[in-house]
């Protein structure tokens, strides 16, 4: 776990060093040794740097081409980006990539290749999808043939993926076993963790002290008051202002059989809510839910373009299926075809990711684009699709995009008066996980969803295109400055959440005074 201290040299650079490319890993095991946080791949000319962080700091190992000694991959199913996708490698161990000073986790890399092998000293690295894999193949594959080292897995100067891949029972039980164990002791770590701090709120006797019921009726000139000196939740109030003034958006007057009669829910903020605002805490669905609502304050909930549901949504729908769910929009009057964008925010064992529904009016056009996708003259046309932003690769997409699936049939079915329940299908209706920013903690998830929630706000009347889906979202979301954001942002925001709350707290119990009186 010691850093590896990284020279500067006074070598001239490669101008390919330029074209160097980056590759997100979920996690990382050098034998015993293991990584969530901060883990990536830069691709080089000729070598690559293996990055990653520990309690200690950031570790960077530079490691050539001619270190390399062996290559290998698994893939649970094949093409599929929600499946486990793991590169395993073994290397050389020298001063220089700093894999000499993890000689007592990894094997010693003079070993015969062999089947016998023991899986545990191997460098395993798991990729967040099968592209990224796809990626280090390819770039592999440009090596000088003088300078690679593991024959047994070439053959005529390119890769044979056949020799490369190994078997998925193999891959789990072996290779990956390290990773494995350490992310259940990870897990269970986080429960122990919640446990004990819940101990400790319970026995605070000002734990279940309100703090404030949002929304009040305070006026919108103290709630904005409220966010001076913040960033996001004061941008989302300026953002507002300007567009009412600029009259951004035209839309046709909505009647008031189709006016939505949803107002937000009202949220309950206790002295326990707050305190998970501290460092290292995990949010709740209270402080989630109190983002999503603050993000939406100001809009007209029929005309908007963007509908978020609570934290509730998605477990209720899960576990109880459609039915449970349908009085959400059915008796409120809400027509999710009119949005661009529908929020789903997930929270399943012990951790916070999104789902977004995107455009689902636009199926016809997707159903399109995968008829024939050299077809240009739909490249503009606004396109549906599902996005799925997870901090650290811990949830199953393909799970989650299945029930939201079937619950938009069943309201295509409802609201279209149609017999067809199969409009949503994993073809017509594809999920991607584009590039975003990740944690490199284990505790920080909730407040990436309230940001990823808050970029895709900001873009609310940026139409999404069948040349955006065709490119699996990766320009929409990569060009989208509001995603350039980073581990200070982070702990920032949790302190303007703290701030907002704090003074809110103060506004609300002014007001009800005011009311007493």
């Amino acid at each position: 776990d010691v850093p590896i201290e990284i020279i500067d040299s006074d070598e001239e650079i490669d101008p390919t060093e330029k074209e160097a490319e980056s590759i997100d890993l979920a996690r990382v095991t050098l034998g015993s040794k293991y990584s969530s946080s901060d883990c990536k791949l830069i691709l080089r000319n000729n070598r690559f740097d293996l990055c990653y962080k520990t309690k200690r700091g950031h570790t960077t190992h530079d490691i050539s081409c001619e270190d390399v000694i062996m290559i290998q991959y698994c893939v649970d199913e094949q093409g599929n980006d929600d499946d486990l996708v793991l590169l395993i490698l073994r290397a050389r161990q020298t001063e220089k990539n700093g894999l000499d000073r993890l000689r007592k986790s990894l094997l010693p890399s003079d070993d015969d290749i062999s089947d016998d092998l023991p899986k545990k000293g191997f460098i395993v690295l798991e990729l967040r999808s099968t592209s990224a894999l796809d990626k280090f193949l390819d770039w592999a594959n440009k090596w000088p043939e003088d300078l690679c080292q593991y024959e047994y897995y070439v053959h005529g100067g390119e890769f044979d993926t056949h020799s490369l891949q190994i078997d998925k029972p193999d891959c789990r039980k072996s290779y990956a076993e390290t990773m494995f164990s350490k992310i259940e002791m990870d897990n269970e770590n986080r429960r122990s963790s919640l446990r004990t701090r819940s101990s400790s709120r319970n026995k605070n006797n000002n734990s279940n002290k309100t703090l404030v019921v949002f929304p009040f009726g305070g006026g919108n000139v103290c709630l904005n008051r409220a966010t001076e000196n913040l960033t996001e939740l004061r941008q989302l109030c300026e953002l507002e202002e300007q567009e009412q003034d600029e009259q951004v958006i035209e839309e046709e007057p909505i009647t008031e059989s189709k006016k939505a009669k949803a107002r937000s829910h009202v949220l309950t903020i206790r002295e326990e809510d707050a305190e998970r605002l501290e460092f290292g805490e995990f949010l709740n669905d209270t402080l989630i839910d109190f983002w999503m609502q603050w993000t939406m304050r100001k809009e007209d909930r029929g005309r908007s373009p963007v509908h978020i549901f609570s934290s509730h949504f998605y477990s209720s729908l899960k576990n109880d299926g459609t039915a449970a769910v349908a009085s959400w929009t059915a008796k409120k009057n809400i027509d999710i075809f009119s949005k661009r964008f529908v929020f789903i925010p997930i929270n399943e064992s012990l951790h916070w990711s999104l789902c977004v529904v995107v455009n689902p009016s636009s199926i016809s056009n997707s159903r399109q684009l995968f008829a024939d996708e050299s077809d240009s003259r739909y490249a503009e046309e606004p396109a549906s699709c599902i996005l799925f932003l997870d901090s650290l690769k811990a949830h199953k997409k393909k799970t989650v995009a299945r029930h939201v699936r079937r619950w938009l049939n069943s309201e295509w079915k409802r609201l279209k008066s149609e017999t067809d329940d199969h409009v949503y299908t994993a073809k017509t209706m594809k999920v991607f996980s584009p590039r975003i920013p990740y944690q490199d903690n284990s505790w920080d998830c909730g407040v990436f969803v309230c940001r990823y929630a808050f970029a895709l706000f900001m873009r609310r009347h940026v139409e999404v295109t069948v040349r955006d889906v065709h490119d699996s979202m990766g320009m929409y979301i990569g060009s989208n400055d509001y995603f350039l954001f980073g581990m200070s942002d982070i702990e920032r925001i949790r302190n303007e959440m703290k701030c907002l709350i704090s003074k809110l707290a103060v506004f609300y119990k002014n007001w009800l005074k005011e009311e007493k009186e």
